[in-house]
């Protein structure tokens, strides 16, 4: 028994191609918009719950420039402050002991100091330390963001179909 082809061409499918073509160009429109608005929430909501000593934390929580790169968009929000990973997971032994409220994922990548330590204050003297249990800021923040995503994606794609094709 012989192999066997089956050929056919289907035809008139080119509106049907430029509209997907369309929509492509439109995923990625909202999807840039949705990032840029979980940004800012993230941003904001992270601000707020940074705790204040100097205020140097919460000045260094930033948004930095959404891309897109192969149909992908981009975002990523950071604490350019060199304290912001301490103050998110804690530190030696007290953080290692109370660090809830932080990311379960990132968590299982931090290592904690298991002794205390001497370290220098501004004035000049040390102080004894068993460090400091985790103040969480950007994880709760992006908890909230991402239980709003389905809500933003579905008003975004809605406001943007009906601008888009007049619904």
């Amino acid at each position: 028994m012989g192999m066997l082809d089956i050929s056919f061409t289907l035809s008139g499918f080119d509106e049907i191609t430029a509209a997907f073509e369309e929509l492509g160009d439109l995923a990625l429109d909202v999807a840039a918009e949705i990032v840029e608005t979980s940004q800012d929430e993230l941003e904001t909501l992270a601000k707020e719950n940074a705790r204040v000593d100097t205020g140097d934390l919460r000045e260094k929580i930033i948004s930095m420039p959404i891309y897109s790169d192969r149909g992908v968009v981009y975002g990523n929000v950071l604490s350019a402050a060199p304290h912001g990973a301490y103050i998110e997971f804690g530190t030696g032994p007290k953080g290692a002991q109370n660090h809830s409220g932080t990311d379960p994922e990132a968590q299982s990548r931090v290592r904690y100091r298991s002794t205390p330590w001497l370290f220098p204050r501004k004035d000049g003297t040390f102080r004894y330390t068993h460090g400091q249990p985790a103040k969480p800021y950007m994880y709760p923040a992006l908890v909230v963001v991402k239980g709003k995503l389905r809500d933003w994606t579905a008003q975004t794609l809605k406001r943007k179909l009906g601008d888009k094709y007049g619904r």
